[in-house]
């Protein structure tokens, strides 16, 4: 992944795509991986998807807290 977020304990890895691109075999793969340790993943093409990667992260925190 192009993107890399550790917050207060919750991990995440962001695939950044332009255009018409999609991420290859081997980026679902690592993707998958990082989903499947616990992790927050995405491929995103706009600011707007990456936003609300980050939003999810924030809402994983509260949760975390309350719970």
């Amino acid at each position: 992944p192009d993107l890399y977020i550790l917050w207060r304990g919750i991990f995440a890895a962001i695939e950044l795509k332009v255009g018409k691109n999609k991420p290859s075999k081997i980026q679902l793969v690592e993707l998958s991986r990082i989903k499947d340790a616990g992790g927050i993943t995405a491929a995103c093409w706009t600011l707007d998807e990456v936003r609300v990667v980050t939003a999810q992260i924030a809402e994983v925190e509260v949760l975390e807290h309350l719970g």
